[in-house]
């Protein structure tokens, strides 16, 4: 059986931290560096790397901040922002990422997720959708939440799975930045229609809230940004309360 991770959630802008909320009002919280040392000291599970503002501003992925990232990193790493060809995919791969967040590009077509997959295998592939709730239902918007898309976001998980993604990865624009709780219904109604993992991000503000995805809607992983930068929550924490409710997690090694 996988075992349940719990994946902090890095925003950055160049050397920057920044949260924001909505996908909106970026301000500055701090430098990546301390942040990567902080969690690598934690054994986490797995890191998020993401651009916050590459795709919104017709770039792709700062690759020195990756490689300066990577070497500091002793965690599988993902990254994502801005990522548009194989090219560039390739290159943060080959730059020390483990896997690459795909979002944008997915708007009109899912071939870099096939392209990624037949290249480095499907586990490098995560295709992730942005999600807005929109007249009682969900819709995905791409280019940092600017950009509404055509098509459900089911349509859009399957179209993405059948291309080859290892995983997708659902945030929510809404929770986005809120600590107010995941939006358990529409990453519930993905789990239960793919078969790879799912990775569920936005709204995170308390284990109990971490607990609720996963026992609630059956997700893989949790990601989150705001629980870990603005409270003393740790994702040891998170993972000790899973397996104390017998959810199968990964001993941490050393728990900072």
């Amino acid at each position: 059986m996988l075992k349940l991770r719990i994946m902090p959630l890095l925003l950055v802008d160049g050397p920057n931290l920044v949260k924001g909320s909505g996908f909106d009002n970026w301000r500055r919280v701090g430098t990546l560096i301390p942040a990567l040392n902080v969690h690598n000291s934690r054994d986490v599970d797995e890191l998020l790397l993401i651009d916050a503002g590459a795709s919104r501003r017709g770039q792709t992925f700062n690759q020195n901040i990756l490689r300066q990232s990577r070497g500091r990193c002793f965690v599988p790493l993902a990254v994502g922002g801005g990522l548009s060809t194989i090219v560039e995919a390739s290159a943060a791969i080959e730059s020390g990422a483990d896997k690459v967040v795909i979002g944008s590009a997915l708007a009109d077509s899912v071939s870099l997720i096939t392209e990624v997959a037949d290249r480095f295998g499907s586990q490098a592939a995560v295709a992730s959708l942005d999600v807005r709730r929109v007249n009682g239902g969900w819709q995905v918007f791409t280019h940092g939440g600017a950009r509404p898309v055509d098509g459900s976001v089911l349509d859009r998980a399957l179209r993405a799975e059948e291309a080859g993604a290892g995983e997708i990865m659902i945030n929510s624009i809404d929770r986005d930045g809120t600590m107010a709780g995941y939006d358990l219904d529409v990453v519930a109604d993905i789990v239960d229609h793919v078969t790879v993992p799912v990775i569920a991000s936005g709204g995170a503000g308390t284990v109990a809230h971490c607990l609720e995805l996963f026992e609630a809607a059956g997700v893989s992983a949790a990601a989150a940004g705001s629980l870990f930068q603005f409270t003393e929550v740790t994702p040891a924490e998170i993972r000790e309360a899973l397996g104390e409710r017998g959810h199968p997690v990964r001993k941490t090694l050393h728990p900072a």
